[in-house]
């Protein structure tokens, strides 16, 4: 999972450039960050947006299984798996 996500950022960067983050909000949902410096003329806001949320969709399970073991193990949640 991890090696997936680093290869899911650079490609983010390569294509709109800027800084691309996945993070964590309280309740462990995941969410998806991008930003540039002012001088950074390769950031492409338009398209870091349309490509955030195409990466939202097509990596909708990856982001549901992060999710899953961030509420596990950092924020200590007792999950009950349907059966």
């Amino acid at each position: 999972m991890k090696e997936e996500l680093h290869i899911l950022c650079v490609l983010f960067t390569e294509e709109v450039g800027g800084v691309f983050t996945i993070s964590f909000d309280e309740e462990g949902g995941v969410l998806l960050h991008t930003e540039a410096a002012e001088e950074d003329y390769l950031y492409d806001e338009v398209s870091a947006g349309l490509m955030v949320g195409q990466v939202r969709m097509k990596r909708k399970e990856l982001f549901e299984t992060l999710s899953l073991y961030y509420r596990v193990f950092v924020l200590h949640e007792d999950i009950k798996l349907e059966e």
